[in-house]
């Protein structure tokens, strides 16, 4: 049998006991102190399973997301879900990169949700790739 960590995001911890905290989305491997740190990529699942981490090292050898722990404090949590937050909770969300990676409309969504859980007056900083200026 398979055990999930904590690092997994539980909803109904979260929704209650963040109020006005600062969320980083799409964090990847890069923790901001004192933010939430939410990521739903394989490495940090992965991460969070530990036995799934032992054996999957060995058909696969060492790819980046295996090369070290990585931080617990990065929560899993896939950023296609709603966010396990309630209305006007967080004060600042930073995401970058991340929406890249959605579909059209999975980006329409995140948005959205991303402003759901924002607080008024709170600020939501996305990054994404400058594909005009990639291409020149």
């Amino acid at each position: 049998m398979i055990r999930v960590t904590e690092n997994i995001v539980n909803r109904s911890q979260l929704l209650d006991t963040h109020c006005g905290s600062r969320l980083h989305l799409g964090c990847g491997t890069n923790v901001v102190d004192a933010w939430i740190n939410l990521d739903g990529s394989l490495g940090v699942l992965i991460s969070n399973v530990p036995s799934l981490h032992q054996i999957l090292r060995r058909p696969i050898g060492n790819p980046p997301f295996f090369r070290s722990k990585l931080s617990p404090k990065i929560k899993f949590h896939d950023v296609r879900s709603p966010l396990p937050f309630a209305n006007e909770s967080i004060s600042a969300i930073y995401c970058s990169p991340m929406l890249e990676h959605l579909y059209r409309n999975e980006q329409e969504r995140r948005i959205k949700e991303c402003y759901r859980v924002l607080r008024p007056w709170g600020v939501v900083r996305i990054l994404v790739p400058d594909l005009a200026y990639m291409i020149n």
